[in-house]
């Protein structure tokens, strides 16, 4: 009994033990999570006493749908201490001391990244919230109408063409065999290396439908609503554009050539084997030996060629007849890919010493290095826009953002 008494208590003791050392490492987790959000204390506002709180925005900053801005925020302390967030107001105070809501876009770590889809942006204005997490009752609010005057551009290019395949190092040589009482035997060669393999040709531009339609927005001033389509996969763009500055670029380039691959360096060439070491002399010692020859190194491979860019894609532009006279805010590129570059060549392989002997073998030859594969060639560009004047049906409310 009394033993099963004390076997229970050291039970006991040991569950005890885990359980307080799971505990402390959890709360060592915990402490390190919370100073890597909220900071040391230097950037903490755990435990200071928050008085007033003021928030800005870059003013630079294009505010336009698919762009980003900086916010920043200044605390102002009960002893009158000022302590700024990092960022925008180049001070210590991490984001992770303050809620903040964004309100047509996100937020991440001081950077307010605007949805590239305007209709996501309720009243066309994005909002910030933003309060102190010891303090909810401080809140301040930043809102900034979005601008449509920016230069969009909408991506429908080829996917580039992949790199060509590294060409395998050769298969070093193997030593000669030992002989202590006679010769050692010659080391083998190294095998040369295998070509690079030639890089992939890049995919052409894609085939792309844009429409383009003009409306008066609420102060009477016309803008123009723009969406873009593939024919050939599923990718599509919104925009809404204010043809007095603004415009959007399609791109149906080629996709570049991929590189060509690296030859494989050539192998080591093999040491030449051990012979009899004991001072023998030719003609008068049956003992003599000389040592085995080194092999040669395999010759390094040359680069793979790189790849043809390809072709560019074509855009038809369907113009509805409001916006006839502003067919000239919608720009394109249908520029042919770009070459692929040049495999780099395999070095050479070193070449194998000759054995120990009395006499030693001679050191095989370095293998020579390949050479560098041809370029690719430019994917021919693609054809001028075609301009469709027709009437455009377009369900707005529908399209891709």
């Amino acid at each position: 009994m009394k033993h099963n008494a004390k076997a229970l208590t050291i039970l006991l003791l040991a569950a005890l033990f885990t359980n307080a050392h799971s505990v402390f490492a959890q709360s060592l987790r915990e402490k390190l999570k919370e100073k890597l959000e909220m900071g040391g204390k230097e950037s903490n506002l755990n435990g200071k006493k928050i008085k007033e709180m003021t928030v800005a925005s870059d003013p630079a900053a294009l505010v336009a749908p698919g762009g980003s801005f900086r916010v920043g925020a200044t605390v102002i302390l009960d002893d009158g201490k000022e302590m700024k967030t990092k960022g925008l107001n180049d001070g210590k105070v991490r984001w992770g001391n303050f809620i903040v809501k964004v309100t047509g876009g996100s937020f991440n770590d001081g950077d307010v990244n605007i949805y590239s889809d305007p209709r996501k942006v309720p009243g066309y204005k994005i909002t910030v919230v933003i309060k102190p997490v010891t303090d909810s009752s401080i809140i301040k609010t930043i809102e900034l109408p979005l601008t449509f005057k920016a230069n969009y551009n909408a991506s429908f290019n080829g996917r580039d063409g992949d790199m060509g395949k590294n060409g395998d190092k050769g298969e070093q040589g193997r030593t000669g065999s030992n002989d202590s009482k006679g010769s050692g035997g010659r080391g083998t060669d190294g095998r040369d290396g295998q070509t690079g393999g030639n890089g992939g040709r890049g995919e052409p531009g894609q085939a792309v439908d844009v429409y383009l339609t003009a409306f008066k927005d609420a102060t009477g001033k016309t803008m123009l609503k723009v969406y873009a389509k593939s024919r050939s996969t599923d990718k599509e763009r919104f925009f809404i554009v204010d043809p007095e500055g603004g415009s959007v670029t399609i791109n149906a380039r080629g996709g570049k050539g991929g590189n060509g691959g690296r030859g494989g360096d050539g192998g080591a060439g093999g040491g030449g084997g051990t012979g009899h070491q004991y001072g023998g002399s030719a003609g008068t010692d049956s003992r003599y030996g000389s040592g085995g020859d080194g092999g040669n190194g395999g010759y390094g491979a040359d680069g793979g060629d790189g790849g043809e860019g390809g072709s560019g894609g074509t855009i038809t532009i369907f113009v509805d007849p409001s916006a006839a006279s502003y067919v000239g805010t919608i720009k394109y590129d249908v520029s042919g890919g770009e070459k692929g570059g040049t495999g780099f060549p395999g070095g050479g392989g070193s070449n194998g010493y000759g054995g120990n002997a009395d006499t030693r073998g001679k050191d095989g030859t370095s293998g020579k290095g390949g050479k560098y594969g041809q370029l690719g060639r430019e994917g021919m560009n693609g054809p001028k826009p075609q301009i469709m004047n027709q009437k455009v049906t377009i369900n707005w409310d529908t399209v891709g953002g």
